[in-house]
């Protein structure tokens, strides 16, 4: 049942290639058929019989098994040749007819096989004809030798014999001359015997006399018969075509070197998928959030699905824990870029700040950080500081306000030093902050190209791989997996992305539970008039509240008071002593998708051109 489960899923993903295989075999029969066909010609079987006479398994001069080739070859295609005035080679001739002998019961049968029944029953009878004449001319030239030379050994003896019985009266008492008489006597009787015999079996002929002439029989085609038409031979072709490429396709699923679903992912990564995230559309792809009050679809829900399955996990592992309360560090990466890992991250930590939590993102892709530009519009921190300089602040110095009062940032791409150096500072402020938030999210670079994601697997509570269906390699997920387990990953789940379009449609469900309260509001039926009350004027319909706006801040504006991540602010100094400066006006996000076929060696070297 699971094979045949996998041979389906196969067909179901690969059905394009069955479908031009059917209808390339359509096609090829549909051309090479021509659109006029020719009526079917009959063929019609005439067979000549004749009766084997002869004594000792021969006829005439020939044996019986010897009759097949002297009717095929020789003397007698060449008179059959010339009899029905037939301008090819005798042989191609002779290659029409077929001759057999049972022995059995003494039968020699000559037949063939032609479109026209005249010329079939022509050819038979002129072949068994022509045998018989060419066998008895032979027999008569045979015999006729023979009997010449029996003659003339019959006058040899009789003259001996004579000669010796004139020798005999001339000398009666010679007992010698006798004798000689005698024994050539002798021999003349037997010589005349065998040349009565010869004379017996001319007269008697070739013993092979015809028991039925050819007569033409239809043959009948028995069995499968070629389609010959167009309207026969398409729908054949098209069943062929399309049992190839059903075959093709398990083929190629079965060489496929890709993440195909999620009982495959599972398998190969060892880890549960606790979401399966569905493509986004050309409108949601880019540097811009899915999850708002404003997106109630299907790909906003599978986000807020999984920071639900994230949650759970997170307080399973809180209450087995004995530390105390933190916040949740989760680790996102994926085996290879191009998977969808910083979307996903920056989707997941929005999805948290609507649940109410005090979210903290963490960027550490150095080399091509892209998750900040889904909180701010240009990241100005960490600009003309070298590694000195950021290793001396704290905490709650590097982090960078953002849009949404619920979520803090840190990103220190902006600071010269090495990767490797900015991973470790990075991580010790991550530590230093799992008492101030509520959940932290951290971008990771892929596993399989860089080795800066290991040094957060120390201070992670879960690691969350991100695999792309039909883009991960097999290998790539193995190697990742098995990279994460060996450095100590206690808690490892995937999350797979682009697993396909959810129905954009209005159904019911999309139609009332997808939308806004307001939305739902405005989408009630209307009531049907009552008659009784068609006087009363209608009320006059209360003003709808515009949508929260969310506040935005910039430089040139001073920040009025407020409270961000639960810090006050005031005197134009953000949270912890952070420069409001940092604190942008959103712009338009820079277009973008978040699916882009990106190589490792084009991770390393492009570092301003790729979003995953």
């Amino acid at each position: 049942m699971e094979e045949t489960n996998e041979y389906l899923r196969a067909v179901k993903r690969l059905w394009p290639i069955i479908v031009i295989a059917t209808l390339l075999g359509m096609a090829a029969a549909f051309f090479a058929t021509p659109a006029q066909v020719s009526p079917l010609l009959r063929t019609y079987r005439a067979t000549h019989t004749m009766l084997l006479n002869g004594d000792g398994g021969q006829v005439a001069t020939v044996t019986f098994k010897q009759l097949p080739l002297f009717a095929t070859t020789g003397e007698v295609p060449r008179r059959v040749a010339a009899k029905v005035k037939w301008t090819g080679a005798p042989a191609t001739l002779a290659t029409q007819i077929q001759a057999a002998v049972d022995v059995d019961t003494g039968t020699f049968t000559i037949s063939t096989a032609q479109v026209d029944p005249a010329r079939a029953v022509l050819l038979a009878d002129t072949f068994a004809k022509e045998l018989v004449t060419y066998l008895a001319q032979r027999q008569d030239e045979v015999q006729g030798g023979r009997l010449a030379v029996t003659l003339k050994r019959l006058n040899e003896l009789k003259k001996q014999a004579t000669d010796l019985d004139t020798q005999v009266q001339g000398d009666p008492p010679n007992e010698v001359l006798k004798a000689q008489r005698d024994a050539a006597v002798r021999q003349y009787g037997a010589q005349y015997d065998q040349y009565q015999g010869l004379v017996a079996q001319a007269a008697a002929g070739i013993g092979l006399t015809t028991l039925e002439k050819a007569q033409p029989v239809p043959v009948e085609n028995g069995g499968f018969t070629v389609p010959r038409s167009r309207k026969a031979r398409v729908p054949l072709a098209g069943a062929v075509g399309a049992m190839l490429g059903l075959g093709l396709a398990l083929v190629m699923d079965r060489f496929d070197g890709r993440v195909r679903d999620r009982k495959q992912a599972e398998l190969l990564m060892g880890a549960p998928v606790v979401a399966e995230l569905s493509t986004l559309n050309r409108n949601e792809r880019g540097l811009k959030l899915c999850v708002s009050p404003e997106h109630q679809g299907g790909v906003a829900e599978g986000y807020r699905t999984l920071r639900t399955a994230l949650t759970f996990l997170a307080g399973a592992e809180s209450v087995a824990s004995s530390d105390g309360p933190s916040a949740p560090v989760i680790l996102v990466s994926s085996p290879s870029p191009g998977d969808g890992k910083t979307t996903t991250a920056a989707n997941v930590a929005a999805a948290f700040a609507e649940a109410g939590s005090r979210v903290l993102v963490v960027n550490a892709d150095f080399r091509r950080p892209k998750i900040s530009s889904f909180f701010v519009a240009n990241l100005e921190f960490g600009v003309g500081m070298d590694l000195a300089t950021v290793s001396a602040l704290t905490a709650q110095q590097v982090l960078i306000p953002t849009e949404n009062p619920a979520v803090s940032l840190i990103d220190l791409s902006r600071v010269h030093a090495a990767p490797g150096e900015l991973a470790r500072v990075t991580a010790r402020a991550v530590a230093a902050m799992r008492n101030e938030v509520d959940a932290i999210v951290i971008d990771t670079p892929p596993l399989g190209v860089t080795a800066e994601a290991l040094e957060f697997v120390a201070v992670a509570s879960m690691v969350l791989l991100i695999g792309r269906v039909g883009r991960t390699r097999v290998r790539s997920a193995d190697r990742a997996c098995e990279l994460v387990r060996f450095i100590g990953a206690t808690t490892v789940v995937v999350a797979l992305t682009d697993t396909g379009h959810v129905n954009r449609g209005r159904s019911q469900y999309d139609g009332t539970y997808a939308l806004t309260p307001d939305v739902r509001t405005k989408k009630q039926p209307k009531q049907a008039k009552d008659r009784s009350a068609a006087t009363t004027k209608p009320a006059k319909p209360q003003a709808r509240k515009a949508p929260p706006v969310a506040v935005r801040y910039s430089q040139a504006s001073p920040l009025p008071p407020a409270s961000v991540n639960g810090n006050h602010v005031a005197n134009g100094k953000g949270p912890s002593g952070v420069n409001p400066a940092f604190i942008r006006s959103p712009v338009s996000a820079p277009p973008g998708s978040d699916n882009d076929d990106d190589d490792d060696d084009d991770y390393l070297n492009n570092m301003d051109e790729w979003d995953d």
